[in-house]
């Protein structure tokens, strides 16, 4: 109760409740309650398999969880074996909002000062316990949104239908699942799901560790203990590390066609 910046915990009955409309998603509550009471509602994983095009996005930290031995090729191909067709780190859309914030606090100086709506539970904290500082949340998209929208544009310019494209975002943070499946100012989210962080760290980590023990029982039986497979580029003799699955992500000039304003 004591953690929460906004008193939502209340003890009723002797039992503990949550006030959802004063709730900003925070997480405090989640990470400091020692009986592990509170959690946060996750996706069905499978889900992805609902959409025929599935995409997922990734937040930079995701590839710096994994030891060094293993390289972003082995992490994205064990996510394309997954299911997934595309993989994009959502802050390779960072610098268009960078760009655009500087234009927006140019055009709005009357605002000042200005207060950034890239954490959802900062967002919802003002508008629960400092609704007079509404009008100084800066009005553009999350870089996760921006990323999800590029991506979906992507495809549909392939001429895949919108409907069979399924974006799925991978966190842990409570205020971003939260965001996803309860937007601001916006009638949906450009995100159709959320994967636990965790959940997918260790399904990929399980499945390389896998694969690394079955190779060096390959080896140990061909009497080539302790070289490194490698595989040589079609037409070339260079020898690159083992990966059976091409590095899947991209960017490029379409991200700057993107509309980043929050509200129209």
């Amino acid at each position: 109760m004591n953690v929460c910046p906004t008193a939502a915990i209340r003890i009723k009955y002797g039992k503990a409740t949550i006030n959802e409309a004063a709730c900003t998603d925070c997480g405090m509550c989640l990470k400091t309650c020692p009986r592990q009471a509170i959690y946060v509602e996750q996706d069905d994983f499978n889900q992805i398999f609902k959409f025929s095009y599935r995409i997922i996005l990734l937040p930079s930290v995701f590839i710096g969880q994994f030891p060094e031995d293993i390289s972003e090729e082995q992490i994205f191909s064990e996510l394309h074996n997954l299911g997934f067709h595309y993989v994009m780190e959502v802050d390779k859309s960072t610098g268009l909002l960078m760009e655009e914030t500087k234009h927006y606090l140019q055009q709005h100086p009357r605002q000042r000062p200005f207060i950034s709506s890239f954490c959802p539970a900062v967002v919802r904290l003002i508008q629960v316990r400092f609704p007079s500082l509404i009008g100084h949340i800066v009005r553009l998209k999350q870089a996760m949104d921006i990323a999800a929208i590029y991506v979906r544009k992507k495809y549909i310019d392939k001429g895949i239908p919108e409907k069979e494209i399924g974006v799925f975002y991978v966190t842990q943070c409570a205020a971003k699942i939260a965001a996803i499946k309860c937007p601001v100012g916006e009638e949906s989210s450009p995100v159709d799901g959320v994967i636990n962080m965790d959940f997918i760290y260790n399904k990929i980590l399980l499945s390389i560790n896998r694969h690394k023990s079955r190779r060096t029982d390959r080896y140990r039986l061909s009497g080539t203990e302790g070289m490194r497979p490698f595989l040589c580029r079609r037409g070339t003799g260079d020898q690159q590390p083992f990966s059976h699955h091409r590095k899947i992500t991209e960017t490029d000039g379409e991200l700057y066609q993107i509309q980043l304003h929050l509200y129209q």
